[in-house]
């Protein structure tokens, strides 16, 4: 019979995205082998955490307070905006060198099973955005999945009418991955030879 703190550990482990019951085992009986100096410095760090990451209120990426790093850049493309599901997709992009646009992060994907709309996402700040006329190209960085044709496609048919033009990452990445499980090389690859989207034409 384990202690009752470490199967509390445990079970709170096995909460966390990507870890099943023998990851957490694995991971708490880890943690229990580290010196006290260690532990405590990783509860600091996890305590401060919330008040470290900010959401940039241009981007919705991270940031350590206010506008976020990539969007304060002047140097940046304003005229392209590429679109990620979450804050974490906008590193990989990054890490490649290989855009030097800006971001948005929608917060989540179209899901017409379920009711999920535009508008329980960033439906509502997107519009704002492009209202503004900066933006010429839409670039989405959305999986190649059901959710994220679903979402592609509502958004390319509500601003048909716009002079803004879409593009998808051209299809190097296998279906229903993430992006931040893609090399470098191919997300380069994918970025330079993106598709032109147009809605019932398909990329």
């Amino acid at each position: 019979m384990l202690p009752e703190s470490l199967k509390r550990l445990i079970d709170d482990l096995a909460n966390l995205p990507g870890l099943g019951p023998r990851s957490a085992e694995r991971l708490a009986l880890f943690l229990l082998q580290q010196e006290d100096k260690y532990l405590s410095h990783l509860a600091a760090q996890i305590r401060e955490l919330k008040k470290g990451v900010d959401t940039c209120p241009r981007c919705f990426g991270f940031s350590s307070g206010g506008t976020c790093d990539i969007c304060a850049d002047s140097k940046r493309d304003a005229s392209q905006l590429c679109i990620v599901e979450d804050p974490l997709d906008i590193y990989p992009l990054e890490k490649t060198g290989s855009y030097d646009g800006l971001y948005f992060v929608l917060g989540g994907l179209v899901d017409p099973v379920r009711g999920t709309l535009l508008d329980a996402l960033r439906g509502e700040e997107l519009r704002s955005r492009l209202a503004e006329g900066e933006v010429k190209e839409v670039i989405f960085a959305l999986d190649f999945s059901f959710e994220g044709e679903a979402t592609v496609t509502l958004i390319a048919e509500e601003f048909a009418d716009s002079p803004v033009r879409f593009s998808r990452l051209a299809r190097g990445l296998p279906t229903g991955a993430s992006l931040d499980f893609a090399d470098g090389d191919t997300l380069a690859e994918s970025m330079k030879y993106r598709r032109e989207f147009t809605p019932g034409g398909g990329s």
